[in-house]
């Protein structure tokens, strides 16, 4: 019976030893990387306001009925585009009555200007003909003027939030008609903390968090802080001009600002060896002898230009983190099969 029982045995303890044997030669290959310590930006977060650099409201620079209004809200106009025209009979009458005032008086000038040297005229009748050429030549840029304002061009392009008037609405000096704003520079304001204007003034930097777009970053330009304080909230106001072509920023977003006081030193594990279940992170620790242990974590911020991951709790400086989890994964699993833990 006793040889029997041997030779059931020996199967098993053929598998546990392949086991073991497979599970040490992935511990040995199994890419590992130390938790370091390193010295980065200390950051205070604020809330911030997105903001167009360029916004503004187009306004009727002459007296005229409107004929044609070729953007509506939301279109995508481009820089020097006509977005509307106004009725221009008026307009051109006036600019034919003052070019023919105009060559009157360039002629009468002219024939004057020709005898004045013979002594044929005097000095007072040559100024007088300056004078009435120098008038017309005004009242004719005056005119030409008023027409071109009967077209009206995007002075930027952007896109239009607003149509304040209709096609044959009459439109006067100053009557507003279309709004709009440049997507193409950006800002955020914000407003920074009395106890911390000296310290972000004196590092200079900050970064926008889109909270609806996986905490993405987006670094400013150009951050201004204005000289004085709110008096009610003792805060100074901040703006930052965003880079161009920031994608997924528009006006009026609300988003967070990070701004830097200083450096602080923090606990970084690589963010591949990062595992993420649901609200749970964890990662595969590897100890000097090579053992794998599964230990959940409290993480921070990420660092995706450096692929590091703040680590706040669960890990200490020198520790080695597994840096493939799947593998990691395997050989955990390997151990317990062999009767670790």
């Amino acid at each position: 019976m006793l040889p029997k029982m041997v030779s059931a045995w020996r199967p098993a303890t053929a598998i546990i030893a392949l086991l073991l044997s497979g599970t040490l030669a992935a511990q040995e290959r199994l890419a590992r990387a130390p938790v370091v310590m390193e010295n980065l930006a200390r950051e205070h977060i604020v809330d911030a306001l997105v903001e167009a650099v360029q916004q503004s409201t187009v306004s009727a620079q002459t007296s005229a009925q409107i004929t044609e209004i070729r953007y509506d809200v939301d279109d995508y106009v481009k820089a020097g585009d006509i977005l509307l025209r106004f009725k221009d009979t008026s307009q051109r009458a006036r600019v034919a009555e003052a070019e023919a005032r105009f060559n009157e008086a360039q002629s009468e000038f002219d024939r004057l200007d020709a005898v004045f040297e013979k002594g044929a005229v005097s000095q007072s009748e040559l100024d007088r003909a300056a004078a009435n050429l120098k008038a017309a030549t005004a009242r004719l840029k005056e005119a030409r003027d008023s027409l071109g304002y009967t077209v009206v061009r995007a002075p930027y392009a952007g896109i239009v939030t607003e149509r304040h008037v209709q096609v044959g609405e009459m439109a006067s000096p100053g009557t507003p008609l279309i709004s709009g704003v440049s997507l193409e520079k950006l800002r955020v304001s914000s407003e920074v903390p009395q106890t911390l204007v000296n310290a972000v003034r004196g590092n200079n930097q900050a970064t926008v968090i889109i909270p609806d777009q996986n905490e993405r970053r987006v670094p400013v330009e150009d951050m201004t802080i204005y000289p004085y304080s709110d008096p009610k909230t003792h805060s100074f106001k901040l703006r930052a001009e965003l880079p161009g072509g920031a994608s997924g920023l528009f006006p009026g977003m609300y988003v967070k600002l990070a701004l830097t006081t200083g450096k602080e030193l923090r606990l970084l594990a690589p963010s591949r060896a990062v595992v993420r279940r649901s609200e749970v992170a964890a990662v595969y620790v590897v100890d000097d002898q090579g053992k794998v242990s599964f230990r959940q974590v409290r993480v921070g911020r990420s660092w995706s230009e450096d692929g590091m991951t703040e680590i706040l709790a669960g890990l200490d400086e020198g520790e080695r983190v597994a840096l493939d989890p799947v593998e990691a994964g395997i050989v955990l699993k390997g151990q317990r099969a062999g009767g670790g833990s």
